[in-house]
């Protein structure tokens, strides 16, 4: 009679599941990249263009956001500022130059990038609700600023036609392939990111930043790296996104509504992992996108349903969808 097999020893049950588990979700991942790619080859209606490019754009604001607030742990109320300042760098290389979008937008990260580094280096000095409400005041001193200074256009905001001289489907179709490369860079920066020494660093920095100092980790100058990281990628879709609106002013390139999506989204699909933000940006894009544009919508309980979704999933999985996969899916499909 043959031998009944013997139950695999952990050792090697969690070597077959260490192998398991990257084949899953990266195959997934790029079975859904070729997908997003293709779509608008077949000349979809143009709302659905739009609807995944606004998806991408918020995701890719979600991803960046996450570098600072998921990895570091300093929670920012005012992304919406490095968002507004992109769009007006770009903005004006237009104006001035006639630069188009895909020559601006590294400009328009790097000058985001570089004003994160001068305010950060005084701001990441404070910890918790303190650099919180530091990074929305500054997103307001900054709007005023630029609403009050002639070179600007001031209140009057700036044009930003004519750069692209595509018809209307293909305008859509370059902008979501902008968004879509966008996210891809982001998501890539923060997946070597979360491998690095930086990254490690950072996580540190998040668990106990006192006990980081203490063994020598470099706090001052990690948060400065995460802080201008994270502003690059969200001046270069300010940059995309004042292209796409054709107009640049303060009340529309620095709302807070912009601020609240990245730290929200981020946060449902799970902060400080690599998969939240974009699936929180998703799942809540399209739900708030589907109570807009119904019956909901012409009343304002739009905003009240959205909410209580949000308290609902926060409270259901306080680590975000993301952890709460984590607990319940199998090994090969259980994302990091």
């Amino acid at each position: 009679m043959a031998d009944t097999p013997k139950e695999l020893s952990p050792p090697v049950a969690a070597r077959r599941w260490a192998l398991g588990r990257p084949a899953a979700l990266p195959l997934l991942g790029l079975v859904a990249v070729v997908a997003l790619a293709v779509f608008p080859l077949v000349e979809p209606p143009i709302f659905y263009l739009r609807l995944l490019a606004t998806v991408f754009l918020f995701a890719t604001l979600a991803q960046s956001w996450n570098i600072l607030g998921g990895y570091t742990g300093y929670v920012s109320f005012g992304h919406v500022t490095f968002f507004g300042l992109g769009a007006y760098t770009a903005a004006l290389l237009f104006r001035e130059l006639g630069w188009p979008p895909y020559v601006a937008a590294a400009p328009a990260g790097l000058v985001a990038a570089l004003f994160a580094v001068l305010v950060g280096y005084p701001t990441l000095r404070l910890r918790g609700p303190y650099f919180g409400i530091a990074t929305l005041a500054l997103s307001f001193v900054v709007q005023l600023a630029i609403a009050n200074v002639p070179w600007t256009g001031a209140g009057e905001g700036i044009v930003v036609r004519g750069g692209l001289p595509f018809r209307r489907l293909a305008l859509e179709q370059f902008f979501y392939y902008a968004y879509l490369a966008l996210l891809l860079l982001t998501t890539l920066a923060v997946a070597i990111l979360e491998r690095s020494k930086l990254g490690y660093g950072l996580q540190a920095i998040r668990d106990d930043e006192d006990a980081a100092l203490s063994v020598g980790v470099a706090a001052t100058r990690l948060k400065l790296l995460a802080f201008g990281l994270s502003s690059f990628f969200a001046g270069a879709a300010g940059c995309f996104y004042v292209h796409q609106a054709s107009f640049a002013s303060p009340p529309d390139v620095f709302t807070l509504g912009v601020s609240i999506k990245a730290l929200v989204y981020a946060m449902v699909g799970g902060a400080g992992t690599l998969l939240g933000p974009l699936v929180g940006a998703a799942l809540m894009e399209l739900v708030n996108m589907a109570l807009t544009t119904s019956a909901l919508g012409t009343y304002g309980i739009d905003r009240v349903v959205f909410g209580a979704l949000l308290i609902v999933v926060v409270l259901a999985a306080p680590g975000g969808i993301v952890g709460l996969a984590r607990r319940h899916l199998p090994g090969p499909w259980r994302p990091r």
